[in-house]
């Protein structure tokens, strides 16, 4: 199965990018900071395109954590 990796993944352009790869069945990987908000899009997609998605905290400014 494919997959796709998201930084940003609540950015609005993030979200739209996912709709249309979770319209193609992609498996989706989505990073950012807020968790709550990534897990309730986790839900939706894997309700609405059933496809399996894995979220992640992730901040890009934290550069000790990279």
């Amino acid at each position: 199965m494919p997959s796709l990796l998201l930084l940003g993944a609540t950015a609005d352009i993030a979200i739209d990018i996912a709709r249309v790869f979770g319209k193609k069945h992609f498996d989706i990987q989505m990073a950012g900071r807020d968790i709550d908000y990534l897990n309730k899009l986790k839900k939706d997609f894997e309700i609405r395109y059933n496809v399996w998605v894995k979220v992640v905290y992730f901040d890009a400014l934290a550069f000790e954590k990279h």
